[in-house]
């Protein structure tokens, strides 16, 4: 089970690890973002830190309508206790957890400032 909490502004938040090739760690609370179809988003400078292998350029299309071009990367994560690979977006934004980790899981949200987040297997 991955754990995190709601914070005052009530995003939900779990404390993750992403690793790079040479297992170079990168340690950051990801926003869990439901409107995001991706695994993970990254800043430039967490991506560059981790040296992790660029992947493709993706458009993807944001609430607003408008439509990004975003460099995708491959790298890891530390999930539930096990390594697991991910492509991971950049952005200059927030880190972000996406839907595409949350499939055959159960997200659970307290939506209160300091509730608690839950992400467990199905």
């Amino acid at each position: 089970m991955i754990k995190g909490h709601v914070l005052a502004n009530l995003d939900a938040v779990v404390r993750l690890v992403a690793l790079g090739p040479s297992e170079i760690k990168h340690e950051a609370e990801f926003v869990v973002d439901t409107g995001y179809d991706g695994d993970l988003q990254l800043p430039a400078k967490a991506i560059s830190e981790l040296k992790l292998a660029w992947y493709c350029d993706s458009d993807y299309t944001l609430a607003d309508g408008s439509t990004v071009a975003v460099a995708r990367y491959r790298g890891w994560v530390l999930w539930d206790g096990a390594k697991r690979a991910v492509l991971v977006d950049r952005a200059d934004a927030d880190p972000l957890l996406g839907v595409n980790l949350l499939k055959h899981h159960r997200l659970t949200i307290d939506f209160i400032s300091g509730g608690g987040v839950s992400i467990t297997p199905l």
